[in-house]
């Protein structure tokens, strides 16, 4: 358990807590000073951290991995820069993110047993959300769940044009890496989206599952054939079988 005490040192700048139980007193009023914030296998409600987070003003960097108690993700923050989020998540909601440029999202596989198709987060909602953003890393996300729950078959080839797709070109986005794909429709149409309202995107890094029965060949095929909004984009392909990794041009 953190000691109350803790929530009353108005004057941090930093803080890391590792593996305890967070209760935040009833007179919690943020951290006024604090810029820098990491959340490693704490237990705390979905409501405290949304209280935490709002509370921190200054708050510029931001990691939560593995929050126990948390499935839902409200982050707001006016000064936030930089987010990493590893969890088992059902959604994640940005309000007042203005200079939000880097993001990280990890899906822990687990939850998604239990919650399954469009209840998942629907990334191309959350990414509607970051007009800022320049660089973002994706790992696991729901269209693995899909996978791993063989639901895929259901699904319509159009499945994210279905929903309302990007809000916003993304304007500033230059960098994109997508890690742990297995080819499926969904995951390609992601990244088509992606490509198709990236106006400044330079690089987008794809590297498929490992130790799965990935068809990386026709997936490639299909990568390379995406037409792209930027000039200077290409696809870096790292294959799973220690090949050497190869850059495409896209066409335009």
């Amino acid at each position: 358990m953190v000691p109350s005490s803790v929530f009353s040192c108005e004057e941090l700048s930093s803080l890391e807590l590792f593996g305890c139980i967070i209760n935040l007193p009833s007179m919690f009023n943020g951290f006024c000073n604090l810029k820098s914030l990491l959340l490693d296998r704490v237990v705390l409600a979905d409501e405290a951290l949304e209280s935490m987070i709002c509370n921190c003003t200054v708050l510029e960097r931001l990691e939560l991995i593995e929050i126990d108690g948390c499935t839902y993700f409200n982050i707001c923050g006016p000064n936030l820069q930089y987010l990493y989020l590893r969890d088992q998540f059902v959604d994640i909601c940005f309000v007042d993110v203005p200079k939000l440029s880097c993001v990280s999202i990890i899906l822990v596989i687990g939850i998604c047993d239990e919650i399954v198709g469009p209840d998942i987060c629907n990334m191309t909602e959350v990414l509607g959300c970051l007009p800022r953003l320049e660089k973002l890393y994706v790992e696991g996300y729901s269209l693995e769940a899909y996978t791993e729950v063989q639901i895929l078959s259901q699904w319509p080839e159009d499945y994210w044009e279905a929903r309302d797709c990007l809000s916003c070109s993304m304007n500033q986005l230059h960098v994109v890496k997508i890690a742990g794909i297995f080819g499926a429709r969904p995951e390609l149409e992601f990244i088509k989206l992606l490509l198709a309202n990236s106006p400044v995107l330079e690089i987008v890094s794809v590297t498929p599952k490992w130790g799965q029965n990935v068809e990386e060949l026709k997936m490639l095929k299909e990568l390379v054939r995406f037409r792209c909004a930027s000039t200077n984009a290409e696809i870096e392909y790292k294959p799973s079988r220690g090949l050497t990794s190869s850059r495409f041009e896209l066409y335009h």
